[in-house]
């Protein structure tokens, strides 16, 4: 039986490795909790809900200090990124392409405003997007893993809240 990506046998017991790609060929097969608890940066925690993200997202100092128009085009990539989100995970893996599309945006656009994103903690990584000529292991493409183009999964991230018991005690 052969092994796929980042599962190893020892006594007869099968267990995966955390290696930040995972194996599913799409969402349908969701990431484990691990590599989505994980993927969250420092000070941020996986977002509740859609539009509690957006909601955040809109209200940050520094989403409000930006441009009438960088503002725009954060918002509607951030739309449809929250949007193709699966509600159990808050994970997310629109293409950039299919970000384009649906935005009217060029590529160097929503590249820099979603690398924004991730820069400033919203987006936190699971999985990193790949194609088989670059994925470890193919030999520059010349092995097929049978998993193709890989698209990027990110976990929605909003800020911590404040712990009930330091608000009462500043009270």
């Amino acid at each position: 039986m052969p092994k796929t990506p980042g599962q190893q046998r020892q006594n007869g017991v099968r267990w995966t490795v955390f290696t930040g790609v995972s194996n599913t060929s799409d969402l349908a097969m969701r990431p484990s909790r691990a590599l989505i608890a994980a993927a969250v940066p420092r000070g941020m925690r996986r977002a509740g809900a859609q539009k509690e993200w957006l909601r955040a997202l809109k209200e940050d100092l520094e989403v409000l200090d930006l441009r009438v128009d960088g503002y725009s085009n954060l918002v509607r990539i951030a739309n449809v990124i929250c949007w193709a989100a699966d509600w159990r995970t808050m994970c997310s893996r629109p293409t950039v392409a299919k970000i384009m599309e649906r935005t009217g945006l060029g590529k160097a656009t929503v590249k820099r405003w979603v690398r924004w994103l991730r820069e400033r903690g919203w987006l936190g990584v699971v999985e990193e997007g790949t194609t088989v000529r670059y994925r470890k292991g193919t030999k520059a493409g010349l092995d097929d893993d049978g998993y193709g183009n890989r698209a990027a999964v990110w976990v929605l991230c909003a800020p911590r809240r404040p712990r009930e018991t330091e608000e009462r005690s500043t009270c």
